[in-house]
């Protein structure tokens, strides 16, 4: 018994030196560690910058090759490499899809896409901007002045302007309408745009859109209509060939006369004289004075 005992505390002793003996030598080679690294941590940092140079390198190396512009079926590809470049850096999120020839947009960043592209319509051969607009506030749009100077300086630095108002004519329920849309076109015209005029009774569903088109550029097709700070706005940005090609021929469609409406300056015309003429206009008696135009359509 008292051999067990003592093997026993043998094996105990022998036990508690070995795990004293183990931390010893591991604080031992940690701190020749410590002292070695202090020694040496300018080669081993130095090092470590290395690989993260030749990282990072390698990483945008890489990233470079996939940003660039995919031009295939590009109506402008001179302009569109220029704003891509441009773009990449303010949209990393949107490189997708700017790489696949569109982008959506909300908020402010309709109303600042709107002011690049107009500035990049300026170095294109076709210098014009061609635009529909559902115009269902003319007052809301009395307040964007700063929108409204934008579109003054492009003309005054050469560009032209055609717009395209197109109205449901429900809205003249409310007699202010007709006031603040004739506001409307003459705040347009005094800064030198080229107003038209369209009633949806005499469009198709597809020419009554939204949007904007930039040369042979682009075309920025509303989503959204935006309030009066472009707090809520959404629209995408199209800059394919077939895209921007369509939609400039939509709008030739409704500014010029054909099978199914008069020409949009016909009809700014007709219906700024019946405006003149009145004290108080009157949608139905505009159509009753008309209904030689209604008839032909």
């Amino acid at each position: 018994m008292a051999k067990e005992k003592l093997i026993q505390n043998i094996n105990s002793t022998t036990s508690i030196v070995n795990n004293a003996f183990s931390l010893a030598m591991a604080t031992l080679t940690a701190g020749a560690s410590f002292v070695w690294f202090k020694e040496y941590a300018w080669q081993i940092l130095a090092g470590l910058e290395i690989l993260v140079i030749f990282f990072l390198f390698w990483y945008f190396k890489s990233n470079k090759k996939e940003l660039k512009p995919n031009t295939l079926s590009v109506a402008n590809i001179n302009l569109f490499e220029k704003y891509f470049e441009m773009k990449v850096g303010l949209h990393k999120e949107k490189i997708d899809e700017l790489n696949d020839g569109y982008l959506s947009l909300y908020g402010e960043d309709v109303l600042n896409f709107q002011v690049d592209l107009v500035k990049y319509t300026l170095k294109a051969d076709d210098r014009t901007i061609r635009t529909l607009d559902l115009t269902s506030n003319p007052a809301l749009w009395l307040t964007r002045l700063n929108y409204l100077n934008i579109n003054k300086k492009f003309i005054e630095s050469g560009g032209t302007i055609l717009r395209v108002l197109i109205i449901d004519e429900e809205k003249f329920s409310d007699e202010n309408f007709a006031v603040d849309l004739m506001q409307l076109v003459n705040k347009f015209e005094d800064i030198g745009v080229m107003v038209g005029m369209q009633f949806e009774s005499f469009l198709t569903q597809n020419e009554i859109q939204d949007f904007i088109s930039y040369s042979d550029f682009s075309v920025l097709v509303e989503g959204k209509q935006a309030d009066k700070n472009y707090k809520k706005a959404s629209s995408t940005a199209f800059f394919k060939e077939s895209k921007v090609t369509s939609y400039r021929n939509l709008f030739q469609e409704v500014w010029e006369r054909s099978a199914t409406s008069p020409s949009a300056s016909l009809m700014l015309q007709r219906f700024r004289k019946h405006y003149s003429d009145q004290k108080l206009f009157s949608f139905k008696e505009f159509k009753q004075n008309e209904k030689g135009l209604y008839n032909e359509y």
